[in-house]
């Protein structure tokens, strides 16, 4: 009985264990051009999730000194969690990795947009927020509940041709994003 549940749990857990064994960081000196690309992309979301931890701790001492508010505390939570999942997937070099980095950024902007969403609905009760705003928010997180829907469920894509539609919809949508947060930050540098 232990062996059928051990053994699993010891296969896949053992390649992991060998792969974080081999992998070290490169010294100041190696060239990265020279590194296998396999660990260049380890090494890559490892920073990358280095960086969000750095940047998550930062904004938590932010909000404890009421620099930064509790929503950006969310951002930066979400990027430390979907960084994460890509560290996960790059060690682990799962074919389906891409995927689950992709359900694990749904599933925050999910958890990110029904928090605004609530946020919205606090502040239309305070006459604060108008009824577009309010509006909007409840449209973001319907919009957010049913693309991590669809991604959890990939049979409900008819055709290969709406799956890239999907994604690029996707894309446009964070292109949308960066654009209005490149927007905002120029806006604050003058």
């Amino acid at each position: 009985m232990i062996n059928k549940i051990l053994l699993p749990a010891v296969v896949c857990i053992v390649p992991v264990f060998l792969t974080l064994v081999r992998f070290q960081e490169p010294s100041p000196s190696q060239e990265l051009d020279s590194m296998p690309a396999r660990e260049l992309v380890i090494l890559y979301s490892k920073t990358k999730m280095d960086l969000a931890q750095v940047e998550f701790d930062w904004a938590n001492e932010q909000v404890a000194a009421g620099v930064i508010t509790k929503p950006k505390l969310e951002r930066q939570r979400s990027e430390l969690a979907i960084s994460k999942e890509q560290f996960n997937q790059a060690i682990l070099a799962s074919s389906g990795g891409l995927e689950k980095v992709r359900l694990c950024n749904a599933e925050e902007k999910v958890r990110l947009a029904k928090l605004n969403y609530e946020n919205a609905i606090k502040l239309r009760a305070k006459q604060s927020l108008s009824e577009f705003g309010l509006k909007r928010h409840e449209l973001k997180y319907k919009l957010a509940r049913l693309n991590l829907a669809l991604l959890k469920n990939p049979e409900n894509y008819v055709t290969l041709i709406e799956a890239l539609q999907a994604q690029i919809d996707q894309l446009g949508q964070e292109t949308l994003a960066l654009d209005l947060r490149i927007t905002k930050l120029e806006a604050l540098n003058f």
